[in-house]
């Protein structure tokens, strides 16, 4: 199994956080904040019930002021990391030169996990699952993903 790489990132308030702090998680790449499909997606996640020990931890290039009103105005009583990736350094490390264009809300969104990358990680930090879209109707199978989340908690 593939080790989740190390990287410290700011999150909202400027602090920085290092991913051995959060795993198990599921790290979820959002493109610009605030754009029509991020607070969709956020809505999705929200339905995926995402219980401890599994961490919410998401990842986008806007600034930690973005960030910070990001969190006030749609994550209201989500339980989850908000971390900003300006530089693209998390993109680049799994082969993303930077976050998925979606040029307007793709209408199938329907989907928590219709995403431009998300990765599921154990408690050692190992990946779990993985799945990268590059258009965005891409998207694993929910059923699928939630027996492999529920096979994380056992």
């Amino acid at each position: 199994m593939t080790v989740f790489p190390d990287f410290s990132l700011q999150d909202e308030d400027g602090y920085l956080r290092h991913t051995s702090e959060f795993h198990p998680a599921l790290f979820v790449w959002l493109r610009q904040l605030g754009c029509r499909y991020a607070r969709a997606q956020i809505q999705q996640l929200r339905k995926l019930d995402i219980l401890d020990p599994v961490k919410l931890v998401l990842i986008s290039p806007c600034p930690p002021p973005q960030a910070r009103l990001f969190r006030r105005q749609h994550l209201q009583r989500l339980p989850c990391a908000l971390l900003s990736d300006t530089q693209f350094k998390t993109y680049e490390q799994n082969r993303l030169k930077k976050p998925p264009f979606w040029s307007f809300l793709d209408k199938t969104l329907a989907d928590p996990l219709q995403n431009g990358k998300i990765i599921l990680t154990r408690p050692s930090g190992q990946i779990h699952f993985r799945y990268l879209a590059y258009k965005a109707s891409d998207r694993p199978d929910t059923g699928e993903f939630l027996k492999t989340l529920r096979r994380l908690r056992l």
